[in-house]
């Protein structure tokens, strides 16, 4: 597949250019991408191909260049990383597109419609409507599925629902529940009623900047649920393998099931996240330690010993003298696998430099003057289980 920049916001919506020469962008009509747009630089950025990796390359604009909201000099492209140019976004594609996404394609195909603009969700438009039968077989669905929200069981009840019903709506078609992960262009899959679901995803990225429903070209739906921290995920319908295509009834009833999930789906992912603050919280309080505290801090504290006492690694404890380091030692020892095992503690400041290697490593008998015994080393001493060096420095 050869790369190609693809436009999907700003004058030039819908473009692509292969990626197989330099791209010059900017004001000027000099540049292989001209864009009329007095926020952008005469010769602004360049996307470039050098030794095998896709750039984007900023020629000090006075705006700016940004890659998935970051503002870059030069930076690599991996395939679905956005560029910001002024008003434009462009998206940088390294594999094969379905047909119906690729840019080029009549505007005609591809559809879009505001939650709001439901006519299953205002009276007005739907009583005009009232005669088809269609219609009223996804009025009876959506009143259905309205019904057995208050049965469904948790965040995988509830999205499994989610999908469920936007299945029946074209039963040769997939359907999917995304939450947006934070990163650009990453989802974390709810549910999904195909296991081989494939993301269309620049039919997804658009619903959720344009925070409404995507049709493109009868082939992928994509329709964001908003609550009221913004988009808290995306219901998609994939019908790429069906044998029916999908229309604006289609997209008409997905605004509605997006509509009347949207607060118990938002309520379910706060429910989940905060399932997940309370367990990290109860780890750091079933620690064993003989700190006190409850302070932000020493919670940080906690974490801290939690995270570093399962394992094999070498653990620095960094404070003043006084602040409690051999507490954290301790209790990092106590919460380890080798807890059964000696905590041994050096004062390396009492130690003198002729003392040093026979304290750490021990001697046999006889190995100098004065050595009438054989005498183990504390790191020997401290074998299976923590040894704790004072004062390193």
């Amino acid at each position: 597949m050869e790369p190609r920049i693809i436009a999907i916001a700003g004058p030039l919506e819908g473009a692509a250019w292969p990626l197989d020469r330099e791209l010059t962008v900017g004001r000027d009509k000099a540049n292989a991408i001209f864009i009329d747009d007095l926020s952008i630089s005469r010769r602004h950025c360049a996307f470039v191909v050098e030794g095998g990796r896709c750039m984007v390359r900023d020629f000090g604009s006075s705006n700016g260049s940004f890659v998935n909201g970051q503002p870059v000099t030069e930076r690599s492209l991996e395939h679905g990383d956005q560029v910001r140019i002024g008003r434009s976004i462009f998206r940088f594609s390294s594999r094969e597109e379905p047909a119906a996404l690729r840019p080029g394609s009549k505007v005609g195909a591809t559809q879009v419609l505001k939650l709001e603009d439901s006519r299953l969700l205002r009276p007005d438009l739907l009583h005009a409507a009232a005669q088809s039968e269609r219609l009223r077989q996804q009025m009876d669905a959506l009143l259905g599925f309205v019904s057995s929200l208050a049965g469904s069981s948790g965040l995988d009840g509830l999205s499994g629902r989610i999908a469920d019903v936007l299945a029946g709506s074209l039963p040769s078609a997939s359907a999917a529940v995304l939450c947006p992960s934070g990163e650009p262009g990453e989802y974390e899959f709810l549910a999904r009623t195909a296991a081989g679901f494939e993301i269309a995803p620049e039919v997804v990225e658009q619903a959720i900047a344009e925070g409404a429903g995507v049709l493109a070209g009868g082939d992928a739906l994509a329709m964001p649920v908003r609550g009221g921290s913004g988009v808290v995920a995306v219901v998609c319908l994939d019908a790429r393998n069906a044998a029916e295509r999908l229309d604006e009834d289609h997209l008409q009833f997905a605004a509605a099931v997006a509509g009347v999930s949207a607060l118990p789906l938002e309520n379910a992912l706060r429910i989940r996240s905060l399932e997940a603050e309370n367990r990290r919280l109860l780890d750091e309080i079933h620690i064993e330690h003989d700190m006190v505290g409850e302070s932000g801090r020493m919670r940080e504290v906690f974490t801290f010993v939690s995270k570093a006492a399962p394992t094999q690694s070498t653990v620095l404890i960094r404070g003043e003298s006084g602040t409690g380091k051999e507490l954290v030692a301790r209790a990092i020892h106590r919460n380890s696998p080798r807890a059964r095992g000696p905590f041994v503690a050096i004062n390396c400041a009492a130690l003198t430099e002729t003392l040093l290697e026979s304290e750490l490593f021990g001697h046999e008998k006889g190995a100098f003057t004065g050595a009438v015994t054989q005498k183990r080393g504390r790191i020997e001493d401290a074998s299976g289980g923590t040894l704790f060096m004072d004062d390193i420095g």
